[in-house]
């Protein structure tokens, strides 16, 4: 504990009044000493201290993909996971995020400030890289096709097109 003269030269040495409070109390001051020196109310110390508290627990918590949930899988054979794979447990954030597990990012080769595609499905989401969802988007396209659509390149028939309508405008 120090002397009202002591208390005031650390507090002489901050700028603000939350950090005179923050370094009276590092100094191993009391609230109500850090209160009674610097002439402000007992509350205003302790919500400043309070809040640093807050802010050091917040701070600490892992964010986004580098939290680390646990994976849960069976004991089961490959050609179990192979048709069932992992289940992934999720926490929702405060702020409404859902956080996915490192290795599961890096394992889908995603990288943060990426993006990903989620196929809202009865039952829930199903994530997909870009890639994976433009396949997706191909192959639905593709069942919608006749068949006729395929005997020939698109490509081909587009530049067969641009010729006939080229020799069209050549014969005029």
């Amino acid at each position: 504990m120090s002397t009202d003269d002591e208390m005031r030269a650390i507090a002489d040495g901050q700028k603000t009044i939350a950090d005179k409070i923050r370094a009276l109390a590092a100094a191993g001051n009391s609230r109500a000493d850090i209160a009674r020196v610097l002439q402000r109310s007992y509350q205003q110390v302790r919500n400043v201290l309070e809040q640093d508290k807050v802010r050091a627990k917040a701070s600490a918590r892992p964010h986004g993909v580098e939290e680390n949930p646990a994976t849960y899988e069976t004991e089961a054979d490959e050609a179990f996971r192979a048709k069932y794979p992992p289940t992934i447990r999720l926490e929702f954030g405060k702020d409404a995020t859902v956080t996915l597990p490192a290795e599961q990012i890096e394992g889908m080769r995603w990288h943060r400030g990426g993006v990903i595609i989620a196929e809202v499905r009865s039952d829930g989401l199903f994530l997909l890289s870009s890639p994976a969802a433009g396949r997706r988007v191909q192959d639905k396209i593709r069942d919608m096709l006749p068949p006729e659509a395929f005997e020939q390149s698109w490509a081909d028939s587009l530049i067969a097109d641009r010729r006939r309508e080229a020799a069209a405008e050549e014969d005029e």
